[in-house]
């Protein structure tokens, strides 16, 4: 009992504060602050690209009488400041979510209004020139910079860099430039970013390059046994697959190297020995997409027959072998794929792939003793057993405008081909793929290209920007259309996007430069 009464005149004192509370508050009502349309929830930027954000607050009760501090919380780093405009972003490379915190200084209450910023690399994605000037290579790019207005339409704003090997390198990138292919790999599936490639056949030849920074990472002579080419090797082309690389000399010779890692770019030398001794004469290449198919095919001009490349991830073992074609269930007015006979394939690209999932090529073939040109589109199936499906009939080519010199590129994602004509390919012209009509004749791009000749024409396709082409000339211009069916069909002059205002010199070849192997699946470049 004596524990308990000291227990009770303990907390007797409190309880008496308590009744003689009168509830004598200063209630203050809560003056809620939301953000109403002056944030967009992700901000896509170059390294090294500034960034400008111009919230704009609601406040429930009272947007005068305030007392507030703004903080942008980026990474580690805290910017105090209204308004965020910085000439150069703070944050890491790579997709990072940020906040503004805004706190109410009368009452100490935070609020949090988080946004994202996805920072790609400087060199990440742009348009990639390799053109000639002077007598020697050089590497050009027009980077983009997208922005959504308050009424969702995206402005975009262009830069022009030239010189990048030399900007970046400090050296000459070299002489007798061919064509830029990205180098695609296990880890492009992921975080890193392709290689780059830059064919040419001047002095130490063709240069790879990080995808990120375009710094020089190795020269192709370098990746062979014993540290330089093959006798009389001159680039023409290369494709690349999980375990093997091949590159195709001028001379009809290819070669290849098995990788010690699908992951690494340079993991194995290339064989000096061409594949096949002497046997083979190779004409085309015919990469699939990266990681679809199981390889991919080339065409054997001495037997006149596609032959497909084993790549397979589940037997890197048997990766490189050269397998026949032994298919026999073509149906009429199809051209066997290992009898070829006087047909020959001059153009290819993939029209659609997935993951681990048959091709479907779409090839242009040359008769040389009919002297006409054909369409060929077929479904190419090698992971579970060889098949070939043609999507439709072998047609002649419609049309007398397309010439052994032409051009052509091919989007994934359109239905589209484009190709150049006229007696100095000064003309564009476009097909539909997917037309039911086989003599549906082509149709001119209408834009007047001043006479100059076309010599690269690259297709690339977002959800957001849409379709564009970029069209480049052997006088050094370059420009970028947009384009739908709408727009193909109006029959007026198209007005490009953008025209590049300086010139790197004679532009033999444009890639749109997409990085990863997904944004590549997903038709983001086209040839």
């Amino acid at each position: 009992m004596k524990k308990i009464c000291i227990w009770l005149l303990g907390i007797f004192p409190f309880l008496w504060g308590c009744f003689e509370d009168e509830g004598n508050y200063n209630y203050k009502k809560l003056n809620t602050i939301t953000e109403d349309g002056g944030m967009e929830w992700k901000y896509t930027i170059h390294e090294g690209d500034g960034l400008k954000i111009e919230p704009k607050l609601h406040f429930k009760y009272d947007s005068v009488n305030v007392n507030l501090k703004y903080e942008w919380l980026i990474g580690d780093t805290i910017i105090e400041s209204e308004i965020l405009d910085v000439p150069v972003y703070p944050g890491p490379l790579g997709y990072k979510i940020c906040n503004l915190k805004v706190t109410d200084l009368d009452i100490d209450l935070p609020y949090f209004f988080p946004f994202a910023v996805e920072v790609y690399a400087k060199y990440q994605t742009c348009w990639l020139l390799l053109s000639e000037k002077d007598g020697k290579s050089n590497l050009s790019l027009v980077r983009e910079k997208h922005e959504e207005g308050a009424d969702g339409k995206i402005t975009t704003t262009y830069f022009e860099e030239f010189d990048v090997y030399k900007n970046v390198n400090g050296r000459e990138l070299g002489s007798e430039p061919v064509k830029l292919i990205e180098h695609f790999t296990g880890k492009t599936m992921g975080s890193e970013l392709a290689e780059v490639w830059v064919l040419q056949n001047g002095e130490k030849g063709t240069v790879l390059l990080n995808g990120a920074s375009l710094k020089h990472e190795s020269y192709l002579a370098e990746e062979f046994i014993g540290d330089q080419l093959p006798a009389n090797f001159r680039i023409k082309d290369a494709m690349f697959f999980c375990n093997t690389h091949w590159v195709l000399s001028e001379d009809g010779k290819m070669y290849s190297r098995l990788s010690d890692d699908q992951a690494l770019f340079h993991a194995g030398r290339f064989d000096p020995e061409p594949v096949g001794g002497k046997r083979y004469h190779v004409s085309l290449l015919l990469p699939s997409c990266f990681y679809t198919l199981y390889g991919g095919l080339f065409f054997e001009k001495n037997s006149k027959q596609y032959m497909f490349i084993y790549d397979g991830p589940w037997y890197p073992e048997e990766s490189g072998e050269i397998r026949l074609i032994n298919w026999n269930k073509y149906g009429d007015n199809f051209t066997p794929l290992n009898e070829m006979g006087d047909r020959e394939p001059i153009f290819s690209a993939i029209r659609d792939c997935g993951y681990y999932a048959p091709a479907y090529y779409y090839c242009i073939l040359f008769d040389e003793s009919e002297q006409k040109f054909y369409r060929q589109y077929f479904e190419f199936e090698a992971n579970y057993g060889f098949g070939v499906y043609p999507v439709y009939e072998e047609t002649v080519f419609p049309g007398n405008v397309l010439t052994k010199e032409s051009e052509v590129a091919i989007g994934r994602m359109t239905p589209y081909l484009f190709f150049t004509g006229g007696a100095n390919q000064e003309k564009l012209y476009w097909l539909s793929t997917e037309s039911s009509d086989p003599n549906e004749l082509p149709r001119k791009f209408e834009f007047d290209f001043k006479g100059e000749r076309i010599t690269s024409i690259t297709i690339t396709s977002d959800e957001d920007l849409g379709d564009r082409l970029g069209v480049a000339t052997e006088q050094g211009k370059f420009y970028i259309f947009k384009f739908d069916n709408v727009i193909l069909t109006s029959g007026k002059t198209q007005e490009p996007l953008y025209q590049m205002q300086g010139n790197p010199g004679s532009i033999k070849d444009v890639i749109y430069k997409v990085a990863d192997a997904q944004s590549f699946w997903d038709g983001k470049e086209g040839r």
